[in-house]
């Protein structure tokens, strides 16, 4: 929590260990959605979905499913603030 906030290396390691994977799929156009799982060790997990070029439909499908399964998470997210 709070990475952002631990200064300029804490930042470029964020950056360059973590948003890269974010980034090279809207370099190849591929709809994907990141839904949050649980929690391993007191931190935060969470599943990237990728999907082919156009089926926006089933990241939204399946980030739905697995949501219903785990339930939503963000309400424990925030109340952990």
């Amino acid at each position: 929590m709070n990475a952002d906030l631990g200064g300029e290396v804490r930042v470029r390691s964020l950056f360059w260990n973590d948003l890269r994977f974010m980034s090279s799929i809207n370099v190849l156009g591929l709809p994907a959605a990141v839904v949050p799982i649980g929690f391993a060790g007191g931190n935060p997990v969470g599943v990237q979905l990728i999907a082919s070029r156009y089926r926006e439909d089933v990241c939204l499908d399946a980030a739905a499913a697995i949501e219903a399964r785990v339930g939503i998470m963000a309400r424990e997210l925030w109340g952990r603030l």
